[in-house]
């Protein structure tokens, strides 16, 4: 269990007070109980979403990197077991390196709630979102975790690494470039790759985890389905504010003794000028400014993330060709 203690008597009370234990929390097992724990009182209605005493936010922050395992071991990326799907073992890896990103996906639905809950701007809803994301990411981590104990393993065995919340640092003071960058670009890979695992894991006979991998790739449309809408949202917000100042500062037409303000419509952003703003972040805030094939379309359109938001990041000698991006796709997903 967590050693913890809030510094004040409100503990647990509000989605916000259970996030920050979860990210308190070492162990995997323990954050998923604390997740289920909030939702049966959140659900009864005993709990609120922010705190009523909203300095409680400001006087108890999310750590910069959340509580782990004490035995999985974090290495570079070139120090993983190499992934295949012939023998028990490689399989073996292979959830293993799923149900650990699941590990890292609780922490990070937690922590985009308690990072940025004290923006006056979002409204509960975004909170509640990624709450029930959260709730999903936990399931998910203790399907793998089981089918991980049926193949003779176990979370922990195999190495790791903690490039994801790598990702997560250099995005904890924006809350569009965390939107940008984590929910829709690197949830969207999972998308991409997920299928691949699936028939491999198919091809070896190993029907019981590629089925545990089905029903995580359809819940993980929807995860990808609320990274655009809250990209979508929050991008308006800075945009709007971002015309709100400059109109404030030059806009302003002198007419004798009278001032008299522009008459742009600050409220309109067309989804065009948000597309344009996430692609701008993509190719300023990735390691390679580029997004390569191949890509799960159908989940794609689903989750409403188009091909107008990611096919002008790819690069050109790379639109008609994927065999060689596919390799370098699965690599950045798993790595």
């Amino acid at each position: 269990m967590s050693q913890f203690s809030f510094p004040f008597e409100t503990t647990l009370q509000n989605l916000y007070s259970f996030g920050i234990q979860v990210l308190n929390t070492k162990d995997t097992d323990e954050k998923v109980k604390l997740s289920f724990q909030a939702q049966q009182l959140y659900e009864e209605g005993k709990i609120s979403v922010r705190p009523l005493d909203r300095n409680e936010m400001f006087r108890v922050r999310p750590p910069n990197v959340p509580a782990r395992p004490d035995n999985v071991t974090i290495v570079p990326p070139k120090q993983l077991h190499k992934r295949g799907s012939g023998t028990v073992e490689n399989r073996a890896a292979l959830i293993h390196s799923i149900c650990h990103m699941e590990s890292y996906a609780i922490d990070l639905s937690w922590d985009i709630i308690c990072r940025f809950a004290i923006l006056d701007y979002l409204p509960d809803e975004f909170l509640i979102d990624w709450f029930y994301v959260a709730l999903d990411e936990c399931r998910h981590f203790k399907m793998l975790s089981k089918r991980l104990t049926e193949l003779g393993s176990f979370y922990g065995q195999f190495p790791s690494h903690g490039g994801l919340w790598s990702a997560a640092t250099a995005t904890q003071n924006d809350v569009m470039l965390r939107l940008c960058i984590l929910h829709t670009v690197h949830e969207a890979r999972g998308l991409d790759m997920t299928p691949n695992n699936i028939r491999k894991l198919r091809e070896a006979k190993d029907f019981e985890s590629a089925d545990v991998l089905s029903v995580i790739l359809e819940e993980e449309i929807s995860h990808v389905q609320k990274g655009v809408k809250w990209f979508k949202f929050c991008c308006a917000h800075a945009i709007r504010e971002e015309r709100r100042k400059n109109r404030e500062e030059q806009n302003f037409v002198h007419v004798g003794n009278d001032m008299l303000t522009t008459t742009t419509n600050e409220q309109e952003v067309s989804e065009d000028l948000i597309r344009q703003r996430f692609h701008h972040l993509v190719r300023n805030h990735t390691t390679t400014g580029v997004l390569r094939p191949p890509f799960n379309h159908e989940a794609r359109l689903k989750a409403g993330f188009t091909k107008d938001w990611y096919e002008p990041l790819i690069p050109e000698a790379n639109v008609a060709s994927t065999t060689n991006e596919e390799t370098q796709a699965n690599e950045e997903v798993i790595h």
